[in-house]
C-alpha cells in the first residue's frame, strides 16, 4: 500500500471475511475498504457476510459510478472494471458523500429506526442528513452511516526534539523557522489551507476565503517550511529521517507506532479535521445493511474500533478512552469540540480553493 487514508496497510479482516461464508444463509454483502473493521466485529456478527476488501475509497467511489452506469445501460465510465453485482453496503469517505448523492449513486438510509442510531453524538447525526445536492440540511435524509472516525494530526520524530526543547502541539509549530525544510504536508487543498485557516482563529468551512486576512502570505509562508507534499508517502520519509514532522492521518501514523517508536503524534490545540468513514447503500441495491449498521453500533462492537483497528466509533466520541488504546483516539470533550468535519463547499469556494492552492505551490 501507499499509507494514505486512500489506501490502507494489509489486515487480517480479509481472512475474517471469508471465513464467515459457510452459512446457508443469502451472505450480507459488503464492499469494504480494507483494515477498516476489526476482525472481531466480523466474526461476531449474527450471520454470514460475503465482502470485498478495497484498497482505496477512491476506487469504492468508482465502483458506485461504474455499478450505477451498468444500471441504467449507459456506456461505461472509462475508469471501468470492478465487481458486477451492487453489494448490499459499500464504505465511503464523507469527502465523497455529496458527489455520490448528487450523482445518484447512492440511496438514503432507514437510520432513525435502529436502536443504535440515538447513541451517535448529535455532530454525527447531522453529517449525514442531506438534501438530494448533498448539503448539510436538518430537513434531509439520511445517506450514510458513520462506523468510524479519526483526525487529522501532526506526526513527528521525538529524537530530532530533544536538542530543541519543544515538541509541536499546535499548527503554529509548523510555522518555525528550525523546521524549515523538515516537514512534509499532505497534497490536499482542504488540510493545508484548513490548518492554515485555524491556526488563524477560522474555521475549516470558512465559505469566502478573500475574508481572512494575510492568508496568501501564510500559505506561501508554510511553502517554504515544507520539504515536500504527499498524501502517501509521509509516513516513509518521517521514518527515514527525510522529514522530522509530517501532517498526516491518525490511523495511518498510530498503525506504524509500534515499529517505529520513535513516532509521536498529537491532535493540534486549535483543533484539526474529522475523517469519517460511512455505510452507504448503492441506489437499485438489495435494501439489506441495516442490521449490520446497527451491530457496529452496539457498545461492545464500539470498542472494537478503538482496541484492534486505532479508529473511534463516533458512539464513544467524546467518552472516556478505552482502557489499552491509545488516548489520542479519545481527545478531551473541550479539543474535540474544536475539531471539524470538512463540509461540503459551495461552487464559488471550491474555486478560490483551487485559486489559492495555485499560489501557494508557486512560491
Amino acid at each position: 500500500m501507499t499509507m494514505t487514508r486512500r489506501s490502507l496497510l494489509v489486515s487480517a479482516v480479509a481472512w475474517a471475511l471469508g471465513s464467515c461464508q459457510t452459512s446457508p444463509e443469502q451472505p450480507l454483502r459488503l464492499q469494504v475498504l480494507k483494515d477498516s473493521l476489526p476482525v472481531q466485529l466480523v466474526a461476531s456478527f449474527p450471520g454470514p457476510v460475503k465482502a470485498q476488501p478495497t484498497e482505496q475509497l477512491e476506487s469504492l467511489y468508482r465502483q458506485l459510478w461504474a455499478w450505477q452506469h451498468r444500471r441504467e445501460r449507459r456506456s461505461p465510465w472509462p475508469w471501468g472494471g470492478g465487481v458486477d453485482t451492487p453489494a448490499d453496503l459499500v464504505t465511503l469517505g464523507d469527502f465523497w458523500l455529496q458527489a455520490a448523492i448528487q450523482q445518484r449513486l447512492i440511496e438514503p438510509l432507514a437510520l432513525e429506526k435502529l436502536s443504535g442510531w440515538a447513541r451517535l453524538p448529535q455532530p454525527w447525526q447531522t453529517l449525514v442528513r442531506r438534501n438530494d445536492q448533498g448539503e448539510i440540511d436538518p430537513q434531509g435524509r439520511l445517506w450514510g452511516a458513520p462506523y468510524r472516525w479519526g483526525t487529522t494530526v501532526i506526526a513527528y520524530d521525538k529524537n530530532r526534539f530533544r536538542s530543541l526543547g519543544w515538541v509541536p502541539q499546535d499548527w503554529s509549530d509548523l510555522w518555525r523557522p528550525e523546521l524549515q525544510g523538515h516537514i512534509s504536508l499532505l497534497n490536499q487543498p482542504r488540510e493545508v489551507i484548513g490548518l492554515t485557516l485555524k491556526k488563524l482563529g477560522y474555521s475549516y468551512n470558512t465559505p469566502d476565503l478573500r475574508q481572512v486576512p494575510d492568508l496568501v502570505p501564510h500559505l506561501r509562508s508554510l511553502n517554504r517550511q515544507a520539504r515536500f507534499y504527499s498524501s502517501d508517502s509521509y509516513l516513509q520519509a518521517l521514518v527515514t529521517g527525510d522529514t522530522w514532522v509530517a501532517v498526516g492521518w491518525s490511523k495511518e501514523v498510530l498503525d506504524q507506532v509500534l515499529t517505529y517508536p520513535q513516532l509521536q503524534l498529537v491532535i493540534p490545540a486549535a483543533g484539526s479535521a474529522v475523517w469519517n468513514d460511512l455505510w452507504v447503500r448503492p441506489r437499485g441495491g438489495h435494501g439489506a445493511g441495516e442490521d449490520w449498521i446497527d451491530y457496529g453500533w452496539q457498545p461492545r462492537s464500539a470498542t472494537w474500533f478503538s482496541q484492534f483497528n486505532n479508529s473511534t466509533s463516533p458512539v464513544l466520541a467524546g467518552s472516556s478512552p478505552v482502557p489499552g488504546c491509545p488516548g489520542i483516539l479519545f481527545p478531551e470533550p473541550s479539543l474535540l469540540r474544536r475539531c471539524e468535519f470538512l463540509q461540503p463547499l459551495a461552487a464559488a469556494t471550491v474555486a478560490q480553493y483551487e485559486s489559492l492552492w495555485q499560489i501557494t505551490r508557486s512560491g
